[in-house]
């Protein structure tokens, strides 16, 4: 009977865990969200990936864990990993990751600017030199 007792209180505090994690999870979108601008298209998308995804996650852990077996306590245990999750990391673990998600972005900003502005250049360049081979060509020809 106590091992049953420590089984279940063991699958409680995973399942805790598994709240904080599946908040993490989210805090990576919201996060996305705040560093790039979305259309709601996407926005959709990108939710519709997060619930499949964690709803994955969620019933593998029951499968792995609790053979399968859905008791209310494992979704209070989630719900309380989400909450305790959303007011105490929550903000923080967002703004690091808007943050860092910026600076990604700005890289590839400036990396994009380093590519494709001298290759649009070299582009202008080629064409010109093609028109005016092309004329050099029409000349030489008409002379014949």
């Amino acid at each position: 009977m106590a091992d049953l007792i420590i089984f279940e209180v063991d699958l409680f505090g995973i399942s805790i865990l598994l709240g904080m994690i599946i908040g993490c999870f989210y805090d990576i979108f919201e996060a996305i969200r705040n560093s790039i601008k979305h259309k709601n298209v996407f926005i959709a998308i990108e939710d519709f990936i997060f619930w499949i995804v964690t709803t994955y996650i969620v019933f593998y852990t029951f499968y792995k864990f609790n053979y399968g077996q859905l008791r209310s306590y494992v979704f209070m245990g989630i719900f309380i990993g989400l909450a305790i999750y959303k007011f105490t990391l929550s903000k923080l673990i967002i703004m690091l990751l808007t943050f860092i998600f910026k600076i990604i972005t700005t890289i590839f900003k400036v990396l994009g600017k380093l590519i494709v502005v001298p290759s649009r250049n070299l582009c202008k360049n080629a064409y010109k030199a093609l028109k005016n081979t092309k004329k050099t060509i029409k000349i030489a020809f008409k002379g014949r």
